[in-house]
């Protein structure tokens, strides 16, 4: 039977339709019956909050990389499992790597799909979030449409439009030598999101920083910026992106008490447990959420090492900002080595940051250098608010004033 949803959101109604129960148990079973006998199937771990056994020191020593299995390229036909939760066909030789094992973080993926609005429109947009991934030899290709899991604010980039990106990532990150770490676009994407919407350097358009004139550090004399839900908004080619925070991908309102998308707060998130993946960098290396373990096992948020400069706003963006190594929890690349929930053993990887310890902007906010080797072909000229592909938004209706938050 296929069950239909509806619910009314902001005078908007919003179908949500899913797959019937029986086409997705008959899906399933298909696709089991083609495995091997040997085959396992990835258990969800994405969930649990493993403490490390024991205290974790969080260097840069490049040796304590997770070993990464041998990769090889395929040559004939490959025995493959299906994962359980979200049907994507995982070769043998990808499942024991990074995207092998977090390959249930990704949302929206077939079947999954989910329809949101632009809050900044007076009409129903029903654009949608789409992911499909594919294994490709050493490489895990995410095609999106690059709309987020969650209702969002284009700002005065409107309006969010599909898109048609390709993403491509390392299975196994490999790590640089002598910290000789390449620098990530400070405009423009420098990761993707686990819904498929991209992730964005620190600096806006002009080239201030676009977290700050969000917090009203600064004023943009240059060019109006808006940053709406979430750290989002959109730039004239219909790109949505986030410039930080990201982590309500996970977060989802309680509509029987009335929220909507416009309750999120970086404040209702939870605190308590080390946050889930919500992106990775184009060197394959994931993205955390802002609370993750310390030293001795304990959850509590993540902080950054830049300090602003004396007498800095962040108008000049990255110029305003200097890495003070152990100011904060992180490195200049704004990650660390440490256990998380799904490497107890400890792995290299980012977080998203809102604060660093000196109590200032958590800049970068995502990723400034890369730990590992990018993948450059995920960058792209359309940086900042130059367009990105997809609709103009010339031929779409006008958005409504934008709100202040």
């Amino acid at each position: 039977m296929n069950i239909s949803y509806m619910f009314l959101r902001k005078n908007k109604l919003v179908f949500i339709n899913s797959l019937t129960f029986l086409a997705c148990s008959m899906f399933f079973l298909s696709c089991n019956q083609n495995q091997p006998a040997s085959a396992t199937t990835i258990a969800p771990i994405q969930n649990q909050q493993t403490k490390p056994t024991s205290a974790t020191t969080i260097t840069s020593i490049q040796n304590q990389q997770v070993k990464p299995a041998e990769i090889k390229i395929n040559t004939k036909k490959e025995s493959v499992e299906t994962d359980a939760i979200n049907n994507t066909i995982i070769p043998n030789y990808a499942k024991n790597t990074i995207a092998g094992i977090l390959i249930d973080a990704w949302q929206c993926i077939e079947g999954q799909e989910i329809l949101v609005q632009d809050l900044t429109t007076s009409y129903a947009d029903n654009i949608k979030c789409s992911v499909s991934i594919v294994f490709n030899s050493d490489k895990l290709v995410v095609q999106t449409t690059g709309i987020p899991n969650h209702d969002l604010e284009s700002g005065f980039g409107c309006c969010a439009s599909e898109q048609n990106r390709e993403w491509s990532l390392p299975l196994n990150p490999l790590a640089v030598e002598s910290n000789n770490y390449s620098m990530a676009p400070k405009r423009g994407p420098v990761a993707v999101a686990v819904n498929g919407a991209a992730i964005y350097g620190p600096e806006e358009g002009p080239g201030g920083d676009a977290v700050a004139l969000h917090y009203g550090k600064f004023i943009e004399d240059r060019q109006p910026i808006q940053l709406g839900i979430c750290g989002g908004h959109s730039g004239p080619g219909g790109e949505y992106h986030y410039h930080y925070d990201a982590n309500c991908i996970h977060w989802h309102p309680d509509t029987s008490a009335g929220e909507s998308a416009n309750d999120y707060s970086i404040d209702k998130l939870d605190s308590k447990n080390h946050s889930p993946v919500i992106g990775f960098a184009f060197d394959g290396y994931p993205i955390y959420g802002f609370f993750g373990f310390d030293t001795y096992g304990n959850v509590r948020e993540m902080t950054s090492s830049y300090r602003l400069n004396d007498g800095a706003n962040g108008y000049n963006g990255s110029d305003d900002y200097t890495y003070e190594k152990g100011l904060g929890d992180l490195d200049q690349c704004n990650g660390h080595f440490g256990a998380t929930p799904d490497f107890p053993n400890g792995i290299y990887h980012y977080h998203s940051t809102i604060k660093s310890g000196s109590g200032d902007m958590g800049f970068p906010y995502f990723v400034y250098c890369y730990y590992g080797i990018p993948d450059e072909s995920n960058y792209s000229e359309g940086q900042g608010m130059g367009p990105a592909g997809g609709l103009p938004s010339s031929n779409r209706p006008p958005p409504r004033p934008p709100r202040r938050r």
